[in-house]
């Protein structure tokens, strides 16, 4: 790894590497041979910035302890050497005559002016038209190589893959700070948060902007779900022969016992939500880094402002417009998260045994709910054997169709939407970094902070939200056995009670 993020950071440092006076770099001899000092002054220039962003990486990742979190960076580390590679392979095709590819816009007409100065060789317009545009060419009907509109669409990528990763340490960090209110909130049973008759939670409750007993009530209602609907798998992963046998492959192995976990008899009140939804958070967020090629084609589609502002718009009151694209998208999607995750607390709260597996370490009163008999229906049902409350949330595509990413109810349709939520506000990060003077010139000040803040307030707290919301409703339904192992280990099994609170990296 050590070697491979040397190899990014040269490869990035190789961006924008053109020879003055428009030498090939293969032909730097003699140049080489005239500055020596200066050559040297670079070498060590270039060195020595690799050793601080070494030094850096070294620091953060001694620094980083949560095994997810040093999962993230090294995919980060990955995208961020690809971005280095694809520039360090184009500026050498272009060394090797890409920009001398000229190719003309079928049933184009150049104006008449560029015309007569080509017909009639007039050098200095032509020869400025070469240096700018890189197309070689100052015909508008020709289609080339643009070395320095190459530079800046890697750059805005360059950006957009730090923000990301940006994006992706805010999530952690998000992560943990829910993680400990479930913990805090599980401190008390379903009856006493409850008030002894169920309500639902409001949806804006769920989304986090009002009514925290309503977000209890959903949570704690979630949790004794989760344990009437896995009941045998939670009682499975605390069998005492298989951590016997855990145990003995450690010792075999030379590695650390695995923490001790709850008796099977104990299993359902020991179920911890909140160590669940610490590793589950953090498992999905992993998931996210491995990006598909249909989310790196939405890139494609995201810089269709550039043409979209050929019709007439300015390119600022474009961007400025496309900048709400993100913010809208994410409040759909945490809206949409919000509305399944209520649905199955509402199908689950008339279940008889819901209130029978409160947490062990809650504290209150331990009774039956009064259900309204409106809200009472489905839990009933669901206890005589029929749907349980995450059956309605199969999808509505078939797996193989075209629209199958766009299913709103499929696991896997819905992670490649959040990916395009996330690129199409870390993509105007980076396009805003590199058209900030441009929007401020033309728009002024209040539009350079609007286009910062729309996609960045999405990225830091919409998102994030959709994310936790997300894994709370569709990984709660075939959790992973890692997860069910975590969520039943004994409190302070760890050797401090803080382990799985979020009190993370």
């Amino acid at each position: 790894m050590d070697h491979t993020w040397r190899w990014c950071a040269l490869l990035c440092l190789a961006t924008g590497t053109n020879a003055a006076g428009g030498v090939k770099l293969w032909q730097l001899g003699d140049d080489v041979d005239a500055n020596p000092i200066t050559v040297f002054t670079m070498f060590t220039f270039t060195v020595m910035l690799t050793i601080i962003i070494e030094t850096i990486k070294h620091k953060t990742e001694h620094n980083t302890h949560d095994v997810h979190r040093k999962m993230a960076l090294g995919a980060i580390y990955s995208e961020l050497m690809m971005v280095g590679v694809v520039s360090f392979m184009l500026i050498l095709a272009a060394e090797l005559g890409l920009t001398d590819i000229k190719v003309r816009k079928p049933g184009c007409t150049p104006p008449e002016d560029v015309v007569t100065g080509n017909s009639t060789g007039s050098g200095s317009v032509a020869a400025g038209s070469v240096a700018g545009s890189g197309s070689g060419s100052g015909d508008p009907c020709i289609i080339g190589f643009n070395l320095l509109m190459f530079e800046y669409a890697h750059l805005v990528l360059f950006f957009m893959g730090i923000t990301y990763g940006i994006f992706i340490q805010v999530s952690f960090w998000q992560r943990d700070r829910m993680v400990r209110k479930i913990h805090e909130i599980q401190m008390l049973t379903l009856s006493e948060t409850c008030g002894f008759s169920f309500a639902p939670p409001s949806l804006f409750s769920i989304v986090g902007l009002c009514d925290s007993p309503g977000w209890a009530r959903c949570l704690l209602t979630l949790r004794a779900a989760m344990a009437i609907f896995l009941k045998d798998q939670i009682k499975n992963v605390c069998r005492v022969e298989e951590m016997k046998l855990e145990v003995a492959l450690a010792v075999m192995k030379g590695q650390p016992a695995p923490p001790m976990r709850a008796s099977p008899d104990k299993a359902l009140e020991a179920f911890d939500l909140s160590r669940f939804a610490h590793i589950a958070i953090a498992e999905v967020l992993v998931e996210l880094l491995h990006v598909p090629p249909v989310v790196w084609l939405a890139i494609v589609a995201m810089s269709a402002t550039n043409l979209i502002h050929t019709l007439g718009l300015s390119l600022s009151i474009t961007v400025v417009i496309f900048a709400f694209l993100g913010p809208l998208l994410a409040i759909s999607l945490l809206f949409r998260m919000a509305k399944q995750l209520q649905e199955i607390v509402v199908r689950a709260a008339g279940h008889p045994d819901l209130c029978q597996y409160e947490y062990m370490n809650a504290h209150g009163a331990r009774q039956p709910l009064v259900v309204p008999p409106k809200f009472a229906l489905d839990g009933q049902m669901w206890a005589a054997g029929e749907e349980a409350p995450w059956d309605t949330l199969d999808g509505c595509c078939d797996d193989d169709s075209l629209f199958n990413a766009l299913d709103p109810n499929d696991p896997g349709s819905l992670e490649i939407q959040i990916q395009i939520i996330v690129f199409a506000c870390c993509f105007f990060v980076g396009q805003i970094t590199m058209l900030s003077i441009l929007i401020y010139e033309e728009l002024g000040v209040p539009a350079v902070f609007a286009c910062w803040v729309l996609p960045i307030f999405p990225l830091v707290v919409l998102v994030p939200r959709a994310l936790a919301l997300y894994t709370l409703t569709h990984k709660t339904r075939e959790p992973a056995r890692p997860w069910l192992v975590e969520a039943v280990v004994l409190e302070n099994a760890h050797g401090h009670g803080d382990h799985g609170h979020g009190h993370g990296d």
